[in-house]
């Protein structure tokens, strides 16, 4: 099992204010197996970078978060994160093309999910609304 690390509370408040804003740009976390490290993006920030770097080769998402992040894609797990303001929850769904590698899908194994939560929640997302 992975040993993540703690996520960058910045980066959850980022996330939620830009969405009280425009709920339409989801929050694109990737997180690397290999480090622990977990980051969050705005997806459109991961469309702009893809825009500026077509060198990359990288498609919008959770491919180019890990990319920005400097994960290498293979060891790298994706989720993303919804901003309810209405209801003043999180949403958390357990969905990323980068899982495909643990057999389930679009789904992580849910173990490693479950450990990404738990830091998520360390980090502000208070009892977020979980789609595993």
């Amino acid at each position: 099992m992975p040993n993540f690390t703690a996520v960058n509370p910045r980066e959850v408040a980022t996330i939620q204010a830009e969405q009280a804003k425009n709920p339409a740009n989801l929050g694109v976390g990737v997180a690397d197996l290999s480090s622990g490290a977990i980051r969050l993006f705005l997806f459109d920030d991961t469309n702009a970078w893809v825009a500026n770097h077509p060198h990359a080769q990288a498609i919008a998402g959770h491919e180019a978060a890990a990319v920005m992040a400097g994960f290498q894609i293979d060891p790298t797990r994706g989720f993303v994160l919804a901003w309810d303001a209405a209801n003043g929850q999180w949403q958390v769904l357990n969905r990323s093309h980068l899982n495909l590698a643990d057999g389930n899908g679009l789904r992580m194994d849910l173990a490693t999910f479950g450990l990404i939560v738990k830091v998520l929640e360390n980090a502000g997302l208070a009892n977020p609304v979980v789609f595993p």
